[in-house]
């Protein structure tokens, strides 16, 4: 039971509280700290989306005032109006879109049918598909279409001269380059997908082509708010935008929860370092305050102990000002108390209360104890009649003399 005594309950006491009151504490700050993580990581992809958003309006904006100063250039319109070879309005129109990049460039009749189309690099002959005309009949200039596995944002405007004689189409890559500037402005991994098939398909991204398939897994192209998707390392917080224009292209920007998260593990960490060292601490201060406290009481016991089994003359050794040190005083008192009245009883009960000579009982003891130390003593009696008599005759000091040299005789008991 000693292990369990008095000592060892206050420093489980106070341990249990401290290691208690710090994961009550630490467990719910990590978690508010790791949902306001979480919630950063959301509002970071949303601006992404918002950033997004406004950069294609300012380039759908831009490639209108593009195409449109395409359109209105004479030479185009002559060679277009004029009805002149093919091989002129590609030169004418080659030109205009090295001019103004883009990629790719067509020249099509009142209902669509293509008269000239090529690519700046002739990497591949462009089919624009009645999809990609659908856009104009509904009013709207732009659209996207495939070339060469490749899609293309294009701007289609109405070339006049003075009435609407064709339609020019130029056409801008969806591609690594677009997604770099998207990923520049956002600060976001960017990638186009196709969601045309059972899977979407990445087009383009700025994620490594390890990482993309574990990126992209599980993505849902029908959500607009921000989504978390991804396994394991390749966890991201993804937000899918359609492209404008497009039926099937969309454009996911995607925050690696590594990334988002580290300043979060960075605090994690260092919130368990100081709780360890904390704990560390509390647990030694603990130890300190368990000696501190209990060493006293364990003196006052031991004191105590000491007083059931007759020692009287150990003082016990607390000087401090406190409780301890007024109840340690207060031992120490009664301890010399107890042994002056132990001493008076003894004397009392060994000695004659009128002359203060040993009586019977000490007489008898101390003659077994010189029997057990000597072969041979001899006893002397002596009798005094009417003691107290001569004792008040003679006065206080003669008195005195007399119990003095009665006593005397009474020790001379051992002969040589």
């Amino acid at each position: 039971m000693k292990q369990y005594g008095f000592r060892h309950r206050i420093l489980i006491l106070a341990v249990a509280l401290v290691f208690t009151t710090q994961l009550v504490m630490l467990f719910p700050v990590l978690d508010l700290i790791k949902g306001d993580s979480n919630a950063q990581a959301d509002r970071t992809v949303g601006l992404a989306g918002a950033l997004f958003d406004e950069y294609m309006r300012n380039r759908d904006e831009g490639h209108e005032r593009t195409v449109g100063v395409v359109v209105s250039d004479y030479p185009l319109r002559e060679a277009v109006a004029s009805g002149d070879d093919e091989a002129t309005v590609r030169s004418v129109l080659r030109n205009h879109a090295n001019r103004v990049q883009a990629s790719a460039a067509a020249v099509l009749d009142l209902d669509g049918t293509v008269k000239v189309s090529f690519t700046t690099d002739d990497s591949a002959v462009p089919s624009f598909s009645s999809a990609a005309f659908a856009s104009i009949e509904n009013g709207s200039p732009h659209g996207v279409v495939d070339i060469g596995g490749i899609p293309y944002q294009t701007v289609t405007m109405p070339l006049r001269a003075p009435d609407i004689r064709a339609w020019v189409m130029l056409g801008f890559p969806i591609d690594f380059a677009l997604a770099t500037q998207l990923k520049d402005l956002t600060g976001v991994d960017v990638s186009f997908l196709s969601v045309n098939g059972v899977a979407p398909r990445v087009l383009s991204s700025t994620l490594p082509m390890e990482a993309r398939p574990s990126a992209l897994a599980g993505i849902d192209p029908s959500l607009t708010d921000v989504q978390r998707g991804g396994t394991g390392p390749g966890a991201h917080v993804s937000l899918l935008r359609p492209f404008p224009g497009s039926d099937g292209v969309y454009v996911a920007m995607q925050l690696s929860e590594s990334v988002a998260t580290a300043s979060y593990r960075t605090l994690r960490n260092y919130t368990y370092a100081i709780t360890g060292l904390s704990l560390l601490l509390a647990i030694s201060g603990s130890f300190w305050l368990a000696k501190t406290v209990t060493r006293p009481v364990h003196d006052l016991a031991e004191a105590a102990r000491r007083m059931r089994e007759g020692v009287y003359n150990e003082p016990i050794n607390i000087r401090t000002a406190d409780e301890f040190g007024e109840l340690a005083g207060s031992f120490n008192a009664m301890q010399e108390a107890i042994a002056d009245r132990e001493r008076r009883i003894v004397h009392q009960a060994h000695h004659d209360s009128l002359s203060g000579l040993p009586n019977r009982e000490a007489v008898v003891a101390l003659l077994r104890d010189a029997i057990e130390q000597h072969e041979k003593l001899a006893v002397v009696s002596l009798g005094l009649d009417r003691i107290n008599g001569i004792v008040s005759s003679l006065g206080h000091r003669a008195g005195d003399e007399v119990v003095k040299l009665t006593a005397a005789a009474l020790a001379c008991t051992r002969f040589a």
